[in-house]
C-alpha cells in the first residue's frame, strides 16, 4: 500500500504541509457552507429516460443486487470529492464487521484522519470527525450516501413498480414504494447499475461500473442540484 501512494506521488511538487492543512481547510469550509445554504426540489427521475411502466410486483432485496451485502472483508478505495471547483481526495477503507454493520474510514494521502463512521441497521456511530467537516448537514449527507450503498433501508420483500427498457428487455428499472428510491438493474448480468434518489435538498445519482466478480470497480455519487460529486475507485490489492 505505501508504494502505490507513494508511486501516485511521484513528479509532483509537494506543498508544505501548512499549505496542504490550509487547502483541506479551504476545501471545506465550501462544502460546509455551501450544504448549509442551498435548498433546492429535486428534479424529475432521469433514470427512467427511454423506460415505460410495465406493472407492480413484490421483489426480493437479492434482486437488487446489493454488492456490498456479499463482501466479506475490507474493500480500499480512491476516494475523490469534487464539489464546484473545489477537489479534495483520499483514501477510503470499507469494512463489513458483520451482516449489518459496516465501517467507513476516510484518511487524506498525507496521513490526516479525515472521518470513521460506523452504520448499522438501527444506529449510526461517528468515531471521528474532522473539526471542520464535524457539522450535523455535511455529516447527515455523507451518512444518507453510504447507507444506500449499504441498502439499510432494503430487506426481505418489497413491493416495486416496474418500468422496461424500450431497447433492452434485460433491463429494469424498480421503483420502491416505501423509500421511493429507483433501481436500474441488468437482469442477465445481475448487476445493479444506477439508482436514483429524489431528495428534498437534491436529487441523488449513483453509477456503478467496470464490475470485476459482481462487484463495481467504479462508484460514482452525484448530487445533481448542489454540484457535489463523489468518485470511489478500487484499489487492487
Amino acid at each position: 500500500m505505501k508504494s502505490l501512494i507513494l508511486s501516485s506521488l511521484s513528479g509532483c511538487i509537494f506543498p508544505t504541509k501548512t499549505q496542504r492543512t490550509q487547502r483541506t481547510q479551504s476545501f471545506l469550509c465550501v462544502f460546509v457552507g455551501s450544504i448549509y445554504s442551498i435548498f433546492i426540489l429535486a428534479c424529475s427521475p432521469n433514470i427512467l429516460s427511454g423506460f415505460q411502466k410495465a406493472g407492480t410486483k413484490e421483489i426480493a432485496e437479492s434482486e437488487l443486487y446489493p454488492f456490498f451485502r456479499e463482501i466479506d472483508d475490507m474493500r480500499f478505495f480512491n476516494m475523490e470529492i469534487d464539489f464546484r471547483k473545489n477537489n479534495f481526495s483520499g483514501m477510503l477503507i470499507i469494512k463489513k464487521e458483520n451482516a449489518d454493520t459496516y465501517r467507513a474510514v476516510m484518511t487524506s494521502y498525507f496521513g490526516m484522519s479525515v472521518f470513521d463512521f460506523q452504520f448499522g441497521k438501527d444506529d449510526f456511530t461517528v468515531h471521528y470527525c474532522l473539526e471542520d467537516l464535524n457539522k450535523k448537514q455535511v455529516i447527515n449527507t455523507l451518512r444518507k450516501d453510504f447507507e444506500n450503498l449499504f441498502f439499510m433501508d432494503i430487506e426481505g420483500k418489497n413491493p416495486v413498480t416496474v418500468y422496461a427498457s424500450r431497447a433492452n428487455d434485460s433491463l429494469k428499472v424498480y421503483k420502491t414504494k416505501k423509500e421511493n428510491h429507483y433501481y436500474l438493474v441488468n437482469t442477465e448480468s445481475k448487476e445493479l447499475r444506477q439508482m436514483e434518489i429524489p431528495h428534498r435538498i437534491s436529487s441523488l445519482q449513483y453509477r456503478f461500473t467496470n464490475y470485476n466478480n459482481r462487484f463495481p470497480s467504479q462508484i460514482n455519487i452525484k448530487h445533481t442540484n448542489i454540484g457535489l460529486n463523489i468518485q470511489l475507485t478500487e484499489i487492487e490489492r
